[in-house]
């Protein structure tokens, strides 16, 4: 399946540049729109694309010890029509709070993060029954993939993953339940903290997470 991203719409911001910018130069064409209104429109057509994919999303914030704002805000596409059962727990959980403060207790580069053991923060606990495999049909094919830790087959758990890179062994032994949508450059932020043993030196940690419908 072939999925469109915000996150290429800077590609297309370049693009759009430089048509301003030959219509300048050859024709005299002066862009009287201001940096608000192309905001505006952007957000509209984000929004009518999330609508269109007809599922929900996911939009997680990170922030560290040492940063005044967000540190990066990522979007996902959730895949409840082949992970209901998975979808419908992280969403019990956000509710719930399960993850609120949460901490990211390993970034690999050029691999993955993880996060979501709410009893230590190590890495080495879970919260709830585990849950069933049901669906290896997304693949690790890309940056941005979110997916379910677990410790074998039909034990995934409230822990989870976001990759960096393509990450082909996950496949069939990690059930992916979204793909990012929007936030690539935030990824690639995040990716580029520094850590100490596989964690972030500085508490890098979940400050907000909600499910988006639209």
């Amino acid at each position: 399946e072939h999925v469109v991203t915000m996150s290429s719409m800077p590609a297309t911001v370049h693009a759009l540049e430089s048509i301003l910018e030959y219509g300048r130069d050859f024709f005299g064409y002066e862009d009287t729109r201001s940096d608000e209104e192309y905001e505006s429109i952007l957000a509209a057509a984000r929004t009518q694309l999330m609508r269109s994919r007809k599922r929900p999303f996911l939009r997680v914030a990170f922030t560290s010890d040492d940063a005044s704002e967000d540190s990066a805000v990522l979007l996902f596409e959730l895949f409840d029509d082949y992970c209901p059962l998975a979808c419908a727990r992280l969403e019990e959980s956000i509710v719930g709070g399960l993850y609120d403060g949460n901490e990211v207790h390993r970034l690999v580069r050029g691999g993955w993060l993880q996060a979501g053991d709410t009893e230590t923060g190590d890495g080495d606990r879970t919260s709830g029954e585990p849950l069933v495999d049901e669906c290896f049909e997304l693949r690790h094919d890309r940056p941005g993939i979110l997916g379910l830790v677990n410790a074998g087959p039909n034990s995934n758990s409230s822990q989870f993953y976001v990759t960096f890179a393509a990450t082909q062994w996950m496949d069939k032994r990690y059930e992916a339940i979204g793909r990012l949508f929007d936030g690539l450059a935030d990824l690639r932020a995040l990716e580029a903290t520094t850590t100490r043993n596989g964690r972030p030196t500085n508490r890098l940690r979940i400050a907000r997470i909600e499910i988006v419908r639209v």
